[in-house]
């Protein structure tokens, strides 16, 4: 469900400021996560899984934490509060405002 759920990352990366070739790392430990970078190419932000090999932010997110924010299960403060940002943190924040299930 996670590695479905990322793909909403792009879009919420939409605008962000960051130079061409940037990247933010998303780690989400446990049997049910993953890792995966998002890298800001000339056309806008793309997914790929895997680790990022010198990114400007690192988002640690719990699984449960992750999926409750991304299907607007939680607000925006507790997943800040469960989350680990490293690097950028304004760039880092957008992960939080994901939206993977519109509804």
């Amino acid at each position: 469900m996670l590695a479905t759920f990322v793909h909403a990352l792009p879009a919420a990366f939409t605008g962000a400021p960051a130079p061409a070739g940037a990247t933010v790392e998303v780690t989400m430990p446990g049997p049910a996560g993953g890792r995966w970078t998002l890298l800001r190419a000339p056309a806008g932000w793309r997914l790929a899984a895997g680790p990022a090999p010198d990114p400007v932010a690192r988002v640690v997110l719990d699984a449960e934490t992750a999926w409750r924010r991304w299907t607007k299960g939680i607000g925006r403060d507790a997943a800040l509060a469960a989350a680990e940002l490293s690097g950028d943190r304004a760039l880092g924040l957008r992960l939080l405002d994901a939206v993977a299930i519109i509804g």
